[in-house]
C-alpha cells in the first residue's frame, strides 16, 4: 500500500495485526506498532485492542501495558485483552489488579472478564482462588455464569 501511495487507516492496521499475532511476527508487527505511532492511530481502541493481544501473544507483556496506557477510551476488550495478556504470562498478580480497576472504572465486566481471570488462575495451578472467582461471578459480578465459565473453572 505504501509503495503504491496509498495511505492505511486505522482499519487497515487493525486488519494487518491479527496477521503478526497469529505468525508471532514480533519484529513486522514491530513496524505496525512504529507505522500507528507516526500515523496517530495508537489511541485509536480498536488498533489499540489489537496491539495488546499481539504484543501479549509474543511474550511482550509490558509493551501490551504501554499501548494499554495509551489508549484514552478504553472499552470491555481493551481491558480483556491485557487482563488476558498478564494471566498468559503468569502474572496472575497484575491481571487481578486491573480486574479490580475494571470493576471500578466506567467500564462494566462481562462473562468474557471474569472467564479469562478464572482461567488464568487454573493454568496457573491456583484452583482455589480460581474456584472462589467462579463462586463469585453471579453474586458479586452480577454475571450469569455461560459454558465458557464452567469448562474454565473446571480446566486441567
Amino acid at each position: 500500500m505504501l509503495l503504491a501511495g496509498v495511505q492505511p487507516n486505522g482499519i487497515t492496521i487493525t486488519s494487518a495485526i491479527p496477521a503478526c499475532t497469529s505468525l508471532k511476527s514480533l519484529n513486522q508487527g514491530l513496524e505496525i506498532y512504529s507505522l500507528a505511532i507516526k500515523m496517530d492511530f495508537i489511541d485509536d481502541v480498536l488498533v489499540g485492542n489489537s496491539l495488546i493481544d499481539m504484543f501479549s501473544k509474543c511474550g511482550e507483556v509490558e509493551a501490551a501495558r504501554k499501548v494499554f496506557s495509551m489508549i484514552p477510551e478504553k472499552d470491555v476488550y481493551t481491558w480483556n485483552s491485557m487482563i488476558g495478556g498478564y494471566c498468559q504470562a503468569k502474572y496472575c498478580g497484575k491481571a487481578y489488579e486491573l480486574f479490580t480497576k475494571i470493576q471500578e472504572s466506567d467500564v462494566h465486566p462481562n462473562a468474557v472478564t471474569w472467564n479469562v481471570m478464572i482461567t488464568g488462575y487454573m493454568q496457573n495451578g491456583d484452583a482455589d482462588q480460581a474456584m472462589d472467582l467462579f463462586q463469585r461471578m453471579e453474586k458479586d459480578g452480577k454475571i450469569k455464569r455461560n459454558t465458557a465459565s464452567w469448562t474454565s473453572s473446571y480446566d486441567e
